[in-house]
């Protein structure tokens, strides 16, 4: 009952053969993010956590998402150009407590690509209504309001009744092309999860220098999630999901230093 054939088969079958990935650059850094605070970036790595709790009366301000989103955005320096692929992940956002923007459930297609792909795929009652106050690079779409108790009803639900969902300022499912491009080249597998962890943890750090704070949730409902956005087939598959928000900390919870000098001199 602990042995799990199918993994071992699938790490061999995506497994890339004779190409060396790209290497991330020796300097590379965390890029600027608009927070008024001067923040070193071994100073966010290292404070960097997942919360378990969130604040659910919080309300994030909007540069403040919108600076999230802008970071998450594929660009030709570091850390995306750590990724051997071309991006396939587009971010479908359940919106709690945004100022200034209605809840619901909105889009980031990172890509003009995914823009197009995802039109063709979507339901097609979603409004697609492009965020008006958002900066234009985003192209994000608002794709249908929803009253916050369903809204949180929801994001909780499928993201396996986990409040963190719903008491989280916005949480979020990634969405990947999936068939084609596994059709062309297994290996591509591997790629579609590297760059599900890069955006995760852009976005942990990111939200770190807002004073916020981010968690990864691997458990989640992928078929009432696909049902909810209206997909169908294997073309687009939801690969893993994430949330952001106020962290309430727990008091039990101790932080000690990990390394003391003074013993190792």
């Amino acid at each position: 009952m602990y042995r799990w054939p199918v993994i071992d088969e699938v790490a061999a079958a995506s497994r890339r053969q004779g190409a060396t990935p790209p290497q991330m650059p020796l300097d590379a850094g965390l890029s600027a993010v608009e927070t008024g605070r001067d923040m070193a970036a071994a100073s966010i790595i290292l404070q960097r956590r997942s919360a378990q709790r969130f604040d659910a009366r919080h309300v994030m301000p909007a540069q403040d998402f919108y600076a999230l989103l802008d970071a998450a955005l594929p660009r030709d320096h570091a850390p995306w150009d750590a990724l051997a692929a071309t991006p396939r992940i587009a971010l479908a956002l359940f919106v709690h407590r945004v100022e200034g923007l209605t809840p619901g459930l909105y889009l980031l297609p990172r890509t003009p690509y995914l823009a197009t792909l995802l039109n063709a795929r979507l339901d097609a009652r979603f409004l697609r209504q492009p965020v008006e106050d958002a900066p234009a690079r985003l192209g994000l779409q608002l794709l249908i309001a929803a009253p916050a108790g369903e809204l949180h009803r929801t994001s909780r639900s499928i993201n396996c009744h986990q409040d963190i969902a719903s008491n989280s300022c916005f949480a979020l499912g990634m969405v990947a092309e999936f068939d084609s491009p596994l059709a062309r080249d297994p290996s591509i597998y591997r790629d579609l999860y590297r760059e599900a962890g890069l955006i995760g943890q852009v976005l942990y750090l990111h939200a770190e220098a807002l004073d916020l704070r981010g968690t990864g949730i691997g458990c989640y409902f992928d078929d009432p999630f696909h049902e909810l956005l209206g997909l169908q087939g294997d073309t687009l598959q939801s690969l893993y999901h994430f949330t952001v928000g106020l962290p309430l900390d727990d008091s039990r919870i101790e932080t000690t230093i990990t390394y003391d000098l003074e013993m190792s001199s």
